[in-house]
């Protein structure tokens, strides 16, 4: 019988019981058989152990913080094998096997590796030699890190016989890990689930886990790596920099297989590898992605036009909000400049030098949009001739604004929301798990309180989204902002189309501050541009603008909207497309051109508002 000697969760030592023993006295003074001096809240004399043939019986002797098993105290009782007796800081496992004291070993530490390849034999250095090589030739020709583990993890359970192996992704934030990617031998019922207590030791430690065997080596039955079946197991971080971005676990279920020291001396080096080469790709992966962010910010400057009241608090919240990572939802009619909110947020914030996607989930099919957001990989679905990573993921650290968020259908936005949860996601496809921090911004023109109504959008994602609220104020409420707005498109198109018409007349300026602008910024922009094609002039005249402009009547709204006390803004917006289809004759692509959206949105728009079936 061996008595194992264990202080806060740490192996102390293993006591080798002596048949012609009678008792042995446990405690803190020195005297005592198994002295536990270590631990100050242990009595002097804590315990006793009387020996009765193959059995063992334990007796408290009156200590001041008793003796636990499974959270009960106990005063005497027959001794359980392998499970754990708290007595203070100490537990004590009576086991008929000798204790193996988990090995671990510092990845970067040079003395253990190389005291462990003194251990190695011959024939086994050239095996491993042989198996580093064919590695180390193999990944420095790879240019991604999916393609490169997809043919590592083939190559490990061939070489090794493996029954699992697993790439967690660190995921700092939380200090934990997620399933970055899984390989399990067995055809059917794949084996998910791992040992959370040996992933926290290594992140706790940075250092590697070698179990030769789980039965000898972990005593406690409660511990999940005994639950779980693993029968041998190696686990070694990925160090990038000072930072553990991953780690590598490799596992045998099958008990007459267990992991040898040249196989912990491979797995080491190999990681060691395999870190060396995600440092370089995600290094140049990142210098790509900023170098795309910085291109963006100078291509698309972002400004916001004016210093009416209401623009200046619309500033002042972009500014307050910037400096967090809240989720925010941007309403507003159509055209009055959502996304510029949502992009000023972002290049305001802690995350302007990361990237800025977007997403119009009116303007891409249903069953596109979901691989627009996740990714997929190849052979998920019918076209899907390659991999490709969703905007969720390629916008790590940065943030993806979700334009017409109330077209995106039912299904899909339970795994936005689920994602919006855990920053989680998983392509299409693909049973990986990935973690991408990724700030959501919203936008619609449309009553989501009326859609969460008819069911047709979530309650919960509704809240989940909007936790931070923006209203973005229509132009004909901005007052002076409007001709600033128009002289910035002016001098923005005369430039580009090398014209020298850089001023506004004082007719032609009152006709577009008194205009009503129903149609916002984009119905505003269209104007100057059409007057920038056709006018050859050093002024903007009257006679540029178009007819309904000069008359002061919008397109959006006819005439007798103004006659009307009450008047819903999808009234509005129904009366002004008919309108426009109805000078368009019918086209479809003129109108929707017109209207400054794509195709694809105007015939939902149609159809919504029950125009066409």
């Amino acid at each position: 019988m061996f008595i194992h000697i264990f202080n806060k969760n740490e192996f102390i030592k293993t006591v080798k019981y002596n048949k012609e023993t009678e008792q042995l006295i446990l405690g803190r003074d020195e005297s005592c058989d198994i002295p536990l001096a270590f631990d100050d809240i242990v009595s002097s004399n804590h315990a006793k152990v009387t020996f009765e043939g193959n059995n063992a019986y334990l007796t408290d002797l009156k200590s001041k913080n008793g003796i636990f098993i499974d959270g009960k105290r106990i005063k005497e009782v027959k001794i359980p094998f392998e499970k754990k007796i708290f007595m203070g800081n100490c537990a004590i496992v009576f086991s008929k096997v000798p204790f193996k004291e988990i090995k671990k070993t510092v990845v970067l530490d040079d003395k253990i590796l190389k005291k462990m390849k003194k251990d190695i034999s011959g024939y086994e250095a050239d095996d491993a030699l042989a198996f580093l090589y064919n590695i180390s030739t193999k990944i420095g020709k790879y240019q991604n890190e999916d393609s490169m583990l997809e043919d590592l993890f083939e190559e490990l359970l061939s070489a090794f016989k493996l029954d699992r192996v697993i790439l967690f992704d660190v995921v700092k934030k939380r200090k934990d890990v997620v399933v970055r990617k899984l390989k399990d031998a067995r055809f059917v019922d794949e084996r998910k689930s791992f040992a959370s207590s040996v992933i926290q030791d290594i992140l706790n430690n940075r250092e590697a886990v070698f179990l030769r065997n789980v039965m000898q080596e972990v005593p406690d039955s409660g511990k999940s790596i005994r639950t779980l079946g693993v029968n041998s197991l190696i686990a070694v971080p990925l160090i990038v920099g000072d930072s553990i971005t991953g780690i590598l676990q490799v596992e045998y279920f099958q008990f007459q297989k267990q992991f040898q020291d040249k196989d912990l001396y491979i797995m080491c080096i190999l990681c060691q590898i395999i870190s060396g080469f995600l440092k370089g790709v995600r290094t140049l992966s990142e210098v790509k992605r900023e170098n795309k962010v910085y291109r963006e910010q100078i291509d698309n400057k972002i400004e916001m036009i004016g210093d009416d009241k209401k623009t200046l608090s619309l500033k002042e919240t972009i500014k307050k909000v910037a400096k967090t990572n809240t989720t925010v939802f941007v309403t507003g009619e159509s055209g009055c400049g959502k996304e510029l909110v949502a992009k000023s947020i972002h290049f305001n914030s802690r995350r302007k030098n990361k990237p800025y996607l977007v997403i119009n989930c009116s303007a891409i099919a249903q069953n596109l949009i979901e691989s627009e957001l996740f990714g997929h990989v190849k052979g998920a679905f019918t076209g899907a001739t390659k991999t490709r990573i969703g905007k969720l993921e390629a916008a790590d650290g940065g943030t993806v604004f979700l334009d017409e968020i109330g077209d995106m259908g039912y299904d899909l936005q339970t795994r936005l929301l689920r994602f919006l949860e855990s920053g989680e996601l998983q392509p299409l496809g693909s049973n990986e798990t990935k973690y991408t921090d990724v700030r959501v911004i919203s936008a619609t023109n449309r009553d989501l309180k009326s859609a969460i109504k008819s069911k047709t959008f979530r309650n919960d994602l509704y809240y989940r989204l909007s936790v931070f609220q923006i209203e973005c104020p229509p132009l004909r409420a901005r007052g002076n902002d409007i001709l600033k707005i128009a002289q910035y498109y002016l001098q923005k198109f005369s430039t580009s189309m090398g014209k020298n018409m850089f001023k506004i007349s004082g007719d032609a300026e009152k006709i577009l501050k008194n205009y009503p602008w129903y149609g916002n910024i984009r119905e505003l922009k269209n104007i100057i541009e059409r007057a920038c094609v056709i006018g050859d002039g050093l002024e903007l005249t009257p006679d540029l603008l178009p007819k309904d402009v000069k008359e002061g009547r919008s397109d959006f709204i006819l005439e007798e909207i103004s006659n009307e006390d009450s008047i819903t803004l999808d009234e509005v917006e129904r009366r002004y497309i008919l309108n426009i289809l109805k000078k368009c004759e019918n086209n479809k692509a003129k109108t929707s051109n017109i209207l400054g959206i794509t195709r694809k949105t105007l015939y939902s728009k149609l159809k919504e508002y029950k125009i066409i079936d």
